[in-house]
């Protein structure tokens, strides 16, 4: 036990401290329990005792305690230094003296790497580990730090949000790859285009998040945000292939309040967002312009209430949860483009979301078949159209969706199910959502079909009419999808 270093569990120490207190002359021992006692934390503590040893009989010791942080849990770290006979220690107090000094020095050192290390660990747990921006999490955190040091009521900094337009597309026209390298660009030009102070964080998928501190007014809120946006679309970004994107990014902005909590405020900024991504994308909405249109038109129950039914039928089906996303966004964009209203461009959406809902009820093994089906099993899985028209029709917030659920795989020259309608005949809805799931489903791929580029996807649909699909749809499917294409190439 002698002139030895030592580092013991803080929380299964106490037999080892037991062990050493065993050898201490009685006389000694109130002394050690009072040094032990007194160990509190990274503070080291010191002390002289008499202990017997069964080699060297009684000899005087010198001992250093101290806690230190480590991953696993505190540890009490230790040096137990032997100073020679009882009636000449003292006389040697320098000695010890010099040689505690130094072992105290190591002690310390020893913590403050390990509160380095904590520290990186920290730093590494609120950053987001592709784009180098923060995270969610610190975000959060950094708003109820702001909240809770404002007077409640004042202003206390703006909130942007941002969201890369058509990223997606992105990634599926030039992969994986080339969206992160987008994503990383993006997260370095807003970090250049706030000021040190300021946060960024990367919130989720290709959405951004700037809290802009001391920003308190709308005027001065509006012309950051333009600087922010702006930045993003100021120059091309190259990525992997020796490709140059034009990326451009909406943005929805709110000045913010002690008064309101930080995910009320992120709320507000997102609908604000929503209604610039709505006003045609790549723009600023500050949330204290919103008309009364723009914040009923936000998200409609309907909407909310289908993407959760398109969730649960895109995981029942194992098939890409952003699958009826696309076809729902493909199909609004083409309703627009024919010049529909605006309850028909919400219906094609709805619909795009929906179209495949009656799959919930088709058995797994005709869900997931691999091989060609049996007459009976094929009739069972066209049953779902039927299926899912009386799902949707049972609910009164998606009542106008029965007829592009049901109709959608009915063909243009009367050949399609589950009613033979030909032309004219199949509803509107019905012929877009028909043609958004066809250029989806060639753009994806499929077991039996590798997926295609955008050219060859238009020409694969435009292939599809007029037997198939409806001619006049078709060239609107090809017009909105090469608009979002030619936008990411600039």
């Amino acid at each position: 036990m002698l002139d030895e270093v030592f580092s013991w569990p803080l929380a299964g120490c106490a037999p080892e401290l037991a062990a050493l207190e065993a050898t201490v002359v009685d006389d000694d021992r109130a002394a050690f329990s009072a040094l032990v006692a007194s160990v509190t934390g990274a503070c080291p503590v010191r002390g002289t005792f008499r202990v017997r040893s069964s080699a060297h009989g009684v000899r005087a010791v010198a001992l250093t305690l101290i806690v230190t942080p480590a991953s696993g849990g505190n540890r009490l770290e230790g040096a137990l230094v032997d100073v020679g006979e009882p009636d000449v220690y003292h006389d040697e107090l320098t000695t010890m003296l010099a040689e505690m000094n130094q072992i105290s020095a190591q002690l310390e050192l020893q913590n403050l790497e390990l509160e380095a290390l904590r520290h990186e660990a920290e730093e590494r747990s609120r950053t987001d580990a592709l784009t180098g921006a923060y995270n969610r999490r610190h975000l959060v955190e950094t708003l109820a730090y702001e909240q809770g040091r404002a007077s409640r009521g004042a202003p206390i900094a703006s909130l942007l949000l941002l969201d890369i337009d058509r990223f997606k597309s992105v990634n599926d026209t030039y992969g994986h790859p080339a969206g992160d390298a987008v994503l990383i660009e993006v997260a370095t030009r807003l970090r250049a285009a706030v000021r040190e102070h300021d946060t960024v964080a990367r919130f989720g998928g290709e959405e951004f998040a700037v809290l802009l501190v001391g920003v308190t007014d709308e005027p001065t809120l509006a012309t950051r945000a333009e600087v922010v946006r702006g930045a993003i679309s100021a120059r091309d970004i190259a990525v992997p292939g020796g490709v140059a994107l034009r990326v451009t990014a909406s943005c929805g902005a709110v000045v913010w309040g002690g008064g309101r909590a930080g995910e009320e405020a992120l709320e507000l900024a997102d609908q604000a967002l929503y209604a610039a991504k709505r006003g045609g994308r790549d723009q600023v909405r500050l949330y204290a312009t919103l008309q009364e249109q723009d914040l009923a038109e936000v998200e409609p129950e309907s909407l909310k209430l289908a993407r959760g039914l398109a969730l649960a039928a895109s995981v029942r089906e194992a098939s890409p949860v952003d699958h009826c996303e696309e076809v729902a966004d493909v199909a609004a964009a083409t309703a627009h483009h024919l010049g529909l209203s605006p309850a028909m461009i919400l219906r094609c959406r709805l619909g795009g979301l929906l179209h495949d809902i009656g799959k919930l009820a088709i058995p797994d093994r005709i869900v997931h078949a691999q091989g060609v089906l049996g007459d009976d099993d094929r009739r069972l899985l066209r049953g779902h159209v039927e299926l899912g028209a009386d799902i949707v029709g049972r609910l009164a917030a998606l009542h106008d969706v029965v007829a592009a659920v049901r109709h959608h795989h009915e063909l243009h020259d009367g050949s399609g199910y589950p009613d033979g309608l030909a032309g004219e005949a199949i509803p509107v809805e019905a012929r877009i959502v028909a043609a958004a799931d066809a250029y989806s489903a060639i753009r994806a791929g499929r077991p039996y079909q590798a997926s295609l580029d955008v050219p060859a996807s238009h020409a694969a649909l435009r292939a599809a009419a007029p037997d198939r699909l409806d001619p006049r749809v078709v060239e609107a499917v090809v017009a909105v999808t090469s608009a979002a294409d030619r936008e990411l190439v600039g």
